[in-house]
């Protein structure tokens, strides 16, 4: 029986994932291209970039013509949250698709993206956000994520009901 867990190597493109320090997985070579959009490998085309701002404009259009607003929220990846996880090679780029995309929106309606990036990367003080070997947040992430869309909604002037982190609790699962 062979360790399906002990090459790092991107060259084999059946891997979906990538090992990280200290037992953590991280996706790769999947749909989406995580490794090679935050390390600046795969950015968008001024074709890609106009594409993703002609659909968020006329999504806004629309919320507008229905008399509501039009928020976005963009669930940070694990990769950027558990940078310090990934191998030494990997090397995040400044400038990622994201980025982008709220550039070509302008400041104003790139202020009605809500990131949570740096709130999750935050809460890792008191609790995993993602777990080592899976990609998607872990509950205490999604709280987080969740707090921060309650803020957006706030400054945007919708008060949502919010659940107080005094009335819930969170497991690590192994």
């Amino acid at each position: 029986m062979t360790d399906d867990f002990t090459s790092t190597s991107r060259a084999d493109k059946s891997k979906k994932y990538l090992l990280g320090k200290d037992g953590w997985i991280f996706l790769d070579h999947d749909s989406n291209r995580v490794i090679d959009q935050i390390t600046g490998r795969h950015i968008l085309d001024q074709a890609g970039i106009e594409a993703w701002r002609k659909l968020i404009v006329e999504r806004d259009a629309y919320v507008t013509s229905v008399g509501a607003q039009h928020l976005v929220f963009v669930a940070p990846n694990k990769e950027l949250v558990y940078s310090e996880q990934l191998p030494d090679w990997v090397e995040i780029a400044d400038t990622r698709p994201l980025h982008q995309i709220m550039t070509a929106l302008g400041p104003r309606r790139a202020s009605k993206i809500v990131y949570p990036l740096e709130a999750i990367r935050a809460g890792k003080s008191k609790g995993l956000t993602y777990p080592k070997t899976d990609t998607h947040w872990s509950g205490f992430g999604a709280y987080i994520g969740y707090q921060e869309f309650c803020r957006g909604l706030s400054q945007n002037g919708i008060e949502p009901l919010q659940i107080e982190p005094s009335r819930i609790s969170f497991e690590e699962v192994p």
